[in-house]
């Protein structure tokens, strides 16, 4: 059955009048004193009362033979013709005949149930021609007489304003489709399909007849379909249909409480079902409900809870609905169809994270203020475009999809609150779980991203292209921040921590070519932290250096560098004069540095250059290819966990000839690692300089090719092989 919005509005009318034949008594004169009764009856024969029927039919009239075929009796499109080129035309002759004993008014129109039909559908134009009088097919393919209403894309789905025609009993009247290929359609239009689809009429009564009251006999209302049955319980409409379904088709307007609860059985909300009805404000739905339709569409609904087990809110469910507050979506939905909530007045709406996808402009130019996605989406293109008031967008999940628009395979802009193709996000704000969700929300947002915020966990979200922009960035930190390399960069920058603010700088695996300097903010025991990572490190031509970590005495302003990790980059000297480390650590310090999954390449000195590390140094599945490894002067604390050296001199050195101090050096320790020197310039594998004195080395499941060197106090010097 098809419900649709012009034709439900009143609760049906009760339409026989009975009439009550009274019993007449007559009472005689009294005459003298004596009186007599007198009697008489009339009784009227057997009454026959029958309801009036509405019933049409539909026939085609076959171009050869001139015979009517009806329609409900054929299984075949009466539309049948694939070689469809610009400038084809294809004309089908109906008649409508009404076969019941009620006049009606008819109208017709194009249903599908597969959307979208393809574009194929914007280049095919639907002319017609009604008559009352008996039409012919016209001779080649002449549409004289005939009126274009609009492409088959306009028409699916759409019902004119004015009728098509009336007919009373008995009558008949005849229509002309016709579809024409447009002629300037190119060749994007070859091979295509458009998608099948019916010709249905629509009839409803025609005022026509009169009852006791007015000529407003079930003015509006639709006639149901063949073995369809209609009921009516407390102002509300139920249809059973032939297959057993109870379908919830209109809630009157004499219904008159502020709630509806759906009753168990209920598998459908018809269209429109709350259109017509201004009560009511909450809707419950039972758990039997497996289609929404457009069932809220155009209501005054301000609450809705969808059911567990139903898995679709349908396209339009919730179009237009300007006074929603709030949907409840149950854990079972996992689509959020096109248009379901177009133009409604929701303000904010959680979706679960069992929602798979959203549709396109599922919330296109609605109220919507706020959006929590609690998982992992498929977002279509315009999901949220022209919504006005958008401001913020939460995204809890650890992934996100962003789904080009299908519309004329445009590129798509998801989130907009600017009107129509007008983005202006700069107003929108995302909250996101990690780097993943917040790069695709950023590219995602195109042109508009460098005007829209993204936070992780809390942190900003920036994007830099070049060195200006990342120390822009750096500078104007308030905030926890991810900075996130767009393109390679080639200039120098420098990091200053910041009170309480955590920086990360994500180098995307793109290029820095310069010095990255680091400083510390004066804090001896800051719990701020510097983030390094995804970075491939270029030297800048005459540099000792790529990521440094300068001499505190030489900048009293500052203190050292802390809590600094530098992660997954990798280092080169374009060059090639071998003298430059990719990481540096001048005199001065306080505590903990992590090197992670770093590698270096046979075109540069050394990995770590470290002095007065006073907390912790951790080096962690690093790569060492260079010409010297690891060079630790004055550090207490180290440990060396899945390091791979293949040197020409030193994998590990400790210590310096003067001046150093490692009395309270205790817990050294290299573990998993391969370590492999050339030894062609004098140095060894590991080697213990003058001041290691009172160290201690633990070797555990490590394999050396070349022999520790100690030119120290070797009976102060302890190394522990397992």
């Amino acid at each position: 059955m098809e419900d649709n919005k012009m034709t439900k509005q009143k609760s049906t009318k009760k339409t026989l009048l009975t009439s009550v034949l009274s019993l007449v008594l007559c009472m005689a004169m009294l005459i003298g004193t004596t009186f007599a009764w007198f009697t008489d009856s009339v009784t009227s024969a057997g009454n026959k009362i029958q309801a009036g029927t509405l019933k049409i039919d539909l026939e085609l009239l076959d171009k050869e033979t001139k015979a009517w075929n009806s329609i409900k009796d054929s299984q075949d499109p009466i539309f049948n013709y694939n070689l469809w080129e610009p400038g084809y035309t294809d004309v089908k002759v109906l008649k409508v005949e009404n076969e019941g004993t009620l006049a009606l008014k008819w109208i017709a129109k194009f249903v599908t149930e597969q959307k979208p039909l393809s574009i194929l559908a914007n280049v095919i134009d639907v002319y017609v021609c009604s008559s009352a009088t008996e039409l012919a097919y016209p001779a080649d393919r002449d549409l004289t007489g005939y009126t274009r209403v609009g492409t088959v894309a306009d028409f699916v789905d759409t019902i004119e304003e004015t009728t098509w025609g009336n007919l009373k009993a008995g009558e008949e009247a005849y229509l002309g489709i016709a579809l024409k290929m447009q002629e300037t359609a190119g060749n994007e239009y070859q091979g295509l399909e458009l998608g099948a689809f019916d010709i249905q009429i629509l009839a409803t009564q025609l005022t026509y007849e009169t009852d006791s009251f007015d000529n407003q006999y079930d003015a509006g209302l639709k006639p149901l379909e063949e073995g369809e049955v209609l009921i009516e319980e407390n102002g509300i409409q139920y249809v059973y249909t032939p297959d057993g379904d109870l379908i919830l088709y209109l809630v009157t307007e004499q219904y008159t409480n502020d709630t509806v609860v759906v009753p168990e059985g209920v598998k459908t909300i018809g269209n429109y079902a709350f259109a017509y009805n201004s009560n009511v404000k909450e809707v419950v739905l039972s758990s039997t409900v497996r289609n929404l339709g457009r069932g809220f569409d155009s209501s005054t609904v301000e609450k809705v809870v969808l059911n567990e087990g139903l898995e679709q809110i349908d396209s339009r469910a919730f179009r237009a609905t300007t006074n929603l507050k709030e949907v409840v979506i149950s854990s079972t939905v996992k689509t959020i169809a096109d248009n379901a909530f177009q133009k409604s007045g929701l303000k904010e709406i959680t979706i679960p994270a069992t929602v798979e996808t959203i549709g396109e402009t599922a919330f296109g130019s609605s109220l919507i203020e706020t959006v929590t996605f609690e998982g992992n989406t498929s977002i279509q293109g315009y999901a949220f475009r022209g919504c006005t008031k958008l401001r913020t967008v939460y995204m809890k999940g650890d992934d996100v999809t962003f789904i080009p628009s299908t519309l004329n395979n445009r590129n798509s802009m998801w989130f907009c609150n600017g009107e129509s193709n007008n983005p202006n996000t700069s107003n929108i704000t995302f909250y996101v779980e990690n780097e993943t969700v917040a790069t695709r929300v950023k590219t995602a947002m195109g042109a508009e991203a460098g005007n829209t915020p993204v936070y992780i966990d809390g942190d900003v979200f920036v994007n830099v292209k070049n060195a200006t922009e990342l120390q822009n960035a750096l500078n104007n930190a308030t905030q926890d921040t991810i900075i996130y390399f767009t393109a390679d960069i080639t200039g120098d920058a420098t990091v200053t921590q910041k009170e309480n603010i955590d920086i990360v700088i994500n180098g995307n695996e793109k290029k820095f070519i310069g010095i990255m300097t680091t400083f510390g903010n004066g804090r001896q025991n800051g719990a701020e932290t510097l983030t390094i990572k995804n970075v491939n490190f270029v030297a800048a031509n005459g540099a000792d250096s790529c990521v440094v970590s300068p001499d505190r005495a030489k900048n009293n302003k500052y203190s050292y560098a802390h809590n600094v990790t530098v992660d997954n980059c990798t280092f080169t000297d374009a060059d090639g004069a071998v003298n430059c480390a990719a990481i540096r650590h001048e005199d001065g310090g306080d505590k903990n540095w992590v090197v992670k999954d770093c590698t270096v390449d046979d075109t540069m000195h050394s990995l770590l250059q470290v002095n007065n590390v006073a907390g912790k140094l951790t080096v962690d599945g690093c790569t060492a290819n260079s010409k010297n490894g690891i060079n630790l002067n004055s550090c207490t604390n180290v440990e060396i966990i899945d390091y791979t050296a293949n040197v020409k001199g030193y994998a590990v050195r400790f210590g310096v000839n003067t001046g150093g101090n490692l009395n309270e050096a205790k817990n050294f320790l290299i573990k998993d690692s391969n370590l492999k020197s050339a030894n062609d310039d004098g140095d060894a594998v590991i080697i213990f300089r003058a001041d290691a004195v009172k160290a201690v080395l633990t070797l555990e499941n490590t394999s050396l090719v070349g022999n520790p060197q100690i030119s120290g106090n070797t009976s102060d010097t302890t190394i522990n092989q397992y």
